[in-house]
């Protein structure tokens, strides 16, 4: 390691290298929690460019983290804005669809996606931890335990991951585990965060998606998502990357502007107050409005593979 000041000593879990880098530390976010004075650091291969924690939370404070700490009513509150991402999610996807495809939504949360699947006629699975309040079954095939390894349905055509791999640690398990669910010529979908994107470059720890120590403990680009795909013998058939409702141009101005007091969780950022629910309704409406500005600027930008979220499709062969 480039720097010796951290507890552990990291070996890259894409490409294998021990030559590091130090690259923040003791963040903002970090001082809103308990870290029982653990310091973390976010360090990043020298190699493949693969950023994380280290050291990586044990197990007991991740369940304990999402269990207590975890904003999951940021998402009730965006419920309109995710119901609309999961129809944009599912026609991104369209041309690996038919009406026979049998899908898993792996961390599914509210089951959102899930939901839109069923309504198209897939035959629609979700899976997430055991965490009881974030998933509304609705009827569809969404199954809540501890472990991916305690659930036992395979053969799907297609595998989706939104938003999953940044917050887990046994990446090589996870990827080995999904590819052995799929079919022959089975698609594995993923998308997470892009720190070759414009908002990591500008923002770095500050930016929104960076959520250390506990949330996102792990971060990658276009490369090291796809070397870890060919790792497990999948094939990647297309990359691409792109910005989101919830991360886009508007993003970049708000953090600009109001950083220190923007938090993911809309309670603590906008408070509970009939004041502080007027202009978190605002905030919303000023997104909606500023949605199609992010979007157009995020297409001529495409090129430079710089949106905030990387999606890759992999092959099973």
């Amino acid at each position: 390691m480039s720097n010796n000041t951290l507890m552990h000593s990291p070996i890259c879990p894409i490409c294998n290298s021990h030559d590091f880098n130090e690259m923040f530390s003791n963040t903002v976010e970090a001082n809103e929690w308990n870290l029982n004075g653990k310091r973390y650091a976010y360090v990043q291969c020298n190699n493949c460019k693969f950023l994380h924690c280290n050291p990586l939370p044990d197990e007991n404070e991740l369940n304990d983290f999402y269990r207590n700490i975890y904003a999951y009513e940021w998402f009730k509150d965006n419920s309109f804005f995710k119901k609309i991402q999961a129809k944009h999610r599912l026609f991104k996807i369209r041309s690996h669809l038919s009406t026979k495809t049998k899908i898993l939504d792996f961390g599914c949360g509210h089951g959102f996606f899930v939901e839109e699947a069923g309504k198209k006629g897939l035959n629609s699975h979700g899976f997430d931890i055991g965490v009881d309040k974030i998933i509304n079954n609705k009827g569809y095939r969404i199954v809540n335990k501890n472990q991916i390894s305690e659930y036992n349905e395979k053969n799907f055509d297609i595998i989706t991951a939104w938003h999953v791999l940044e917050h887990m640690r046994e990446l090589n398990y996870i990827i080995n585990d999904l590819k052995s669910r799929l079919v022959d010529k089975g698609k594995l979908i993923i998308a997470l965060p892009n720190i070759d994107s414009l908002g990591f470059r500008l923002y770095g720890q500050k930016w929104g998606w960076t959520q250390q120590p506990y949330v996102h403990i792990n971060h990658f680009t276009i490369h090291n998502l796809s070397l870890l795909m060919k790792n497990h013998g999948l094939k990647v058939v297309s990359v691409t990357t792109m910005d989101t409702w919830d991360q886009n141009l508007y993003d970049l101005i708000v953090t600009r502007l109001f950083y220190k007091r923007k938090s993911r969780n809309t309670v603590r950022q906008f408070g509970t107050s009939l004041k502080g629910q007027l202009f978190f309704r605002l905030n919303q409406l000023v997104r909606l409005i500023f949605t199609p500005i992010s979007y157009t600027y995020s297409f001529i930008r495409k090129s430079k593979n710089e949106g905030s979220e990387i999606m890759i499709v992999a092959e099973k062969i």
